[in-house]
């Protein structure tokens, strides 16, 4: 039945018909459920999903799992389940971002009842976690390490690092144990000097290195050879020499780039002209390094034939820029004109019209005494080409027609005729004077 040919293809529709006269099969409806994916904050996550089935039938939807998220159950719009109707359903599914926590848990090592603990929420796919080291500080005692227990797994963490991968495997708790020690010696102070290796604009050409030692002491830094080559160095900025202070000193080695000689170039240009200066083709233009030779060349054209060359074919490049002109002029076309009676007799001597290649002629025809034109062969208007061509005026010789004698009888008829023309013109004229005495 056409009426139920876009039925969906894992759905059953049996429809049963009685054949009467003048009745037609009722006209199957389609209805669509649109199904949509979005967070709290209406960002889309999924790519919408789309269902059809016969208007009348039923249908059911339900939210699908989305990494890192889950669904909210108080939050639809539309409804997941219900009738298909003629036109489109639309059900928005809402989701909201998982959130997961860590327990930092901090002592000395010997399981100290003065263990302080943070919790923190974080996203799931957060996969860095800062320290808060601060808040387990214990006044006399030194941090030693971090110690997470992750899966089962402990990893140790130095001072200010940051911790990744913290989550277990339900994202519940991690505990982050803080050791420390206790202090027996003030530790001293360190100062660094950071040493920078930088061109003119202060683009790095070297990894930095940092030296570092007890403030007061004395350091020393000096310049070193650049690995990338064409560079040499300039100048230094800041104290090569000098004690370590409880700031940050920088010590700056400056280079420039080693500059190439330019090497000194000439150029020709080989131009290819027609009599009147006009171009016939592209500029060809060569370049070398000065004192080098160069060689030109002419070209070849069907419709051209060279005439001169203006400057210096061969020679050495200079800096000033050369120019060798290559002369041309046009070739010339002809039109060759017979003249034949119509047994191809030659009636005339054959006429040459010459020309330019491409520029126009026009031929004129040649009256021959005794004869008359009856037939042209070929263009008597044109333009010139490189084939000759061929125009071919054939004539006729004209036949001249005898006088034939007047005979009595033919007199007779010219008489007769005469008078018959004149009683006509008088026989009008007395009619129109008739017609004018009428009226007056």
């Amino acid at each position: 039945v056409d009426n139920l040919k876009n039925v969906t293809a894992n759905r059953n529709v049996y429809a049963r018909y009685t054949r009467e006269e003048n009745q037609y099969p009722p006209v199957v409806k389609f209805g669509t459920v649109i199904v949509k994916y979005y967070d709290i904050d209406d960002n889309k996550l999924a790519e919408d999903e789309e269902s059809s089935g016969a208007e009348g039938m039923q249908y059911n939807v339900s939210a699908k799992e989305i990494e890192h998220y889950h669904v909210l159950e108080d939050r639809t719009d539309g409804s997941p389940s219900g009738i298909y109707t003629d036109g489109t359903i639309e059900v928005t599914f809402y989701y909201e971002k998982d959130k997961y926590k860590i327990v930092f848990n901090a002592n000395d090592g010997t399981q100290n009842p003065e263990t302080k603990e943070q919790e923190m929420t974080y996203d799931k796919d957060e996969t860095k976690t800062k320290l808060a080291k601060n808040t387990f500080e214990r006044e006399g005692y030194s941090f030693v390490k971090w110690t997470a227990n992750s899966n089962g797994k402990g990893e140790d963490y130095e001072d200010e690092e940051e911790v990744s991968n913290l989550t277990s495997e339900n994202g519940g708790i991690v505990n982050l144990y803080a050791q420390w020690s206790k202090k027996s010696v003030p530790e001293p102070e360190i100062g660094n000097v950071v040493i920078l290796y930088q061109d003119s604009e202060g683009k790095k050409l070297a990894e930095n290195v940092t030296i570092s030692g007890e403030v007061g002491n004395a350091y020393s830094t000096k310049e070193k050879k650049i690995e990338v080559s064409g560079y040499e160095f300039v100048e230094v900025i800041g104290n090569e020499e000098g004690k370590f202070q409880q700031v940050n000193q920088f010590v700056i080695y400056k280079y420039k780039k080693i500059e190439e000689p330019k090497e000194e170039k000439g150029k020709v240009i080989v131009k290819y002209q027609d009599e009147n200066g006009n171009s016939i083709k592209d500029d060809v233009i060569l370049e070398g390094k000065v004192g080098e030779n160069y060689k030109t060349e002419k070209a070849k054209f069907d419709i051209y034939e060279f005439v001169e060359v203006v400057g210096e074919e061969t020679g050495k490049y200079t800096k000033e820029d050369k120019k060798v002109i290559y002369k041309y002029n046009k070739k010339t076309g002809r039109v060759i004109i017979i003249y034949n009676d119509p047994d191809g007799e030659k009636i005339k001597e054959n006429e040459i019209v010459e020309g330019k290649i491409d520029t126009d002629y026009k031929l004129k025809r040649e009256a021959i005494d005794g004869y008359e034109l009856i037939e042209i062969i070929g263009n008597e208007e044109g333009k010139f080409t490189l084939v000759d061509q061929f125009v071919s005026y054939k004539y006729k010789k004209i036949e001249k027609q005898e006088a034939m004698p007047q005979t009595g009888q033919t007199r007779i008829a010219y008489i007769a005729v005469g008078i018959i023309i004149i009683m006509s013109i008088c026989g009008l004229i007395y009619m129109k004077w008739d017609e004018f005495k009428s009226k007056k």
